[in-house]
């Protein structure tokens, strides 16, 4: 995992593994730890554009430092 994008007002995150350019946008492939657990393909854009139940934006974790996916299952 290389970057991780999370919802401060929820329980959601989004754990990026690799990503490209998409035209104007970026598009990300992941896990998605929310309703389910599962991985999938999700846009810079569409983070940015989702907010949280009491409205606050998705973050970037700044603090996040690069891991395998086992050490963050554990």
């Amino acid at each position: 995992m290389y970057a991780k994008f999370f919802t401060p007002d929820s329980s959601w995150t989004w754990l990026v593994t690799e990503g490209e350019p998409d035209g104007d946008d970026y598009c990300f492939f992941g896990y998605v730890i929310g309703l389910e657990r599962e991985w999938g393909y999700f846009a810079l854009c569409e983070l940015e554009a989702a907010r949280g139940p009491l409205g606050l934006p998705i973050e970037r974790d700044l603090f996040f430092e690069p891991k395998r996916f086992s050490e963050i299952r554990a």
